[in-house]
């Protein structure tokens, strides 16, 4: 299902880049995912999409019905960090992908600011971080005190954590530290 969730993601600008399916292809080794069926599960995903049956709410919703049948408890943090990951992996989030990321962290339950930061940290990951994208990352407001953005910068760290992902395995672990080291730059930008 979260393949089906990423390639979802994947399509969704009409445009399919070998980066993006590379990043599908490591977040399916991180699921011990056979070789072999890998192709197949990104060929029938990808026919499915063309055809119009994957539908996003429909294959959240199972998602995570599984993923709490499981037990994994950080299931839509991973779903989100998956599908970011390969949203950008071509080097730029366009209209179409910011737009299903938003839906998709909708149907995953998560925050509105939490999914902004998201998004934010990806835009952050490839230009200047600038002072209104450093506010927005950590979701402080513009007169925050340094304790509130000290707060905010410790708790979006202790988020990304590499023992959160460990059920997915070490596909992600990359991704994690880019992020972590985005928020710390999002952080000096605001104490600086």
């Amino acid at each position: 299902l979260l393949v089906r969730i990423l390639v979802r993601i994947m399509a969704v600008d009409q445009h399919v880049d070998r980066r993006e399916v590379d990043t599908i292809m490591r977040v399916c080794n991180s699921l011990r995912i056979d070789k072999s069926e890998q192709k197949r599960f990104l060929t029938d995903a990808l026919d499915e999409v063309e055809a119009g049956h994957l539908e996003l709410g429909e294959l959240t919703s199972s998602y995570l019905e599984l993923a709490q049948r499981a037990g994994i408890e950080q299931a839509p943090r991973t779903a989100m960090m998956a599908a970011m990951a390969v949203a950008c992996a071509d080097g730029m989030i366009g209209p179409e992908e910011e737009e299903e990321l938003q839906a998709l962290g909708r149907a995953l339950g998560l925050a509105e600011p939490e999914l902004a930061a998201e998004i934010v940290g990806h835009r952050a990951q490839f230009g200047e971080l600038n002072p209104e994208l450093a506010r927005r990352l950590l979701n402080v407001e513009d007169t925050a005190p340094s304790a509130a953005i000290e707060e905010a910068y410790n708790a979006l760290r202790e988020d990304l954590r590499a023992d959160h992902f460990d059920h997915i395995g070490k596909g992600l672990e990359s991704y994690a530290v880019q992020r972590i080291a985005i928020v710390d730059k999002a952080y000096e930008v605001l104490k600086g």
